[in-house]
């Protein structure tokens, strides 16, 4: 009788261990559901996002470019080309357009010699600008 009973103690321990852990994996189960469950939700919103091989496309071609534009500034460099700094730059600029206004400003005078002696001549413009060999634009 006192072995029954200790089998039943021990029998009553295990089932007690085996409850516990049925209630441990029961906990793990559900919090594996809830991850599982917030995974999916985070999957679904990705699937209104750009897709992984379109973005290593665009990686590719933007490396392509970045390789191109560094072969360009190396001839660029090799090719004896110098280099001007900003204020080189706008001084050029005001040069060229102070050359602009003038050679407008002689274009018009030249126009207006060339109405003027029209004026006066029989000659028709056609001549008269290839006998000055002239170049009206």
């Amino acid at each position: 009788m006192a072995l029954q009973n200790e089998d039943i103690v021990n029998t009553k321990t295990n089932v007690r261990n085996l409850d516990e852990k049925i209630i441990l994996s029961k906990a793990e189960l559900n919090r594996i559901s809830q991850e599982n469950l917030k995974m999916e939700s985070q999957l679904k919103s990705y699937g209104d996002k750009v897709p992984v091989i379109e973005l290593e496309n665009r990686i590719k071609s933007v490396q392509d470019e970045i390789k191109d534009l560094k072969t360009r500034i190396n001839s660029f460099k090799s090719a004896n080309t110098r280099v001007i700094s900003k204020e080189e730059r706008q001084k050029a600029d005001k040069e060229l357009e102070k050359y602009a206004k003038k050679l407008k400003a002689y274009r018009r005078i030249g126009k207006e010699m060339v109405a003027a002696i029209l004026e006066n001549s029989n000659i028709k413009k056609k001549d008269l600008v290839e006998d000055l060999c002239l170049v009206l634009d």
